[in-house]
């Protein structure tokens, strides 16, 4: 009968441990994600710096600073330099290519969408949007449906095991 309780709480710990390391897997990868979401473009100006911070998976995390290239959203491109469209409200997730300084070059990167922190030293975006947050509930909603009837299988094996 101890070996029994033994076991249960192996597999209680077990699930536990999973779903806990499943939760953190989920907040590990959805923040190395390289998309952002912009909230406001308007006080982006001509030539302006950004700073972009953004995780990898591979990568530790480095904040990066570009100078903006261009920005493209579905089919309509615009060069940020030029002109910023104000048409675009919180929350619009746009594609865009960057510059990087090299030798003294302002020359084109490749275009990689990432989670824009910092318009102009202010802080305009967040770490985790609503989306993924609504996904870490749905999941732990998941783990939660497959755990307590699975720990009730558990109880009720070792309960007839005793009689």
């Amino acid at each position: 009968m101890l070996i029994k309780k033994i076991i249960y709480k192996f597999f209680v710990l077990l699930i536990s441990g999973i779903t806990i390391l499943i939760f953190l897997s989920l907040l590990y990868f959805s923040s190395s994600h390289l998309f952002f979401t912009i909230k406001n473009w308007n006080n982006l100006e001509k030539g302006e710096i950004i700073n972009i911070e953004y995780k990898s998976g591979q990568d530790p995390v480095e904040n990066y600073t570009y100078k903006v290239y261009q920005i493209e959203t579905g089919i309509k491109v615009f060069n940020a330099k030029e002109e910023v469209d104000t048409k675009y409200l919180i929350g619009d997730n746009v594609l865009f290519q960057l510059k990087t300084q090299k030798e003294s070059k302002w020359i084109a990167k490749e275009s990689e969408s990432v989670r824009i922190i910092y318009v102009n030293n202010k802080k305009v975006g967040n770490r985790i949007n609503k989306t993924e947050i609504i996904m870490f509930l749905f999941m732990t909603l998941i783990i939660m449906l497959i755990y307590f009837p699975l720990r009730k299988t558990i109880k009720r094996k070792i309960v007839r095991t005793k009689k």
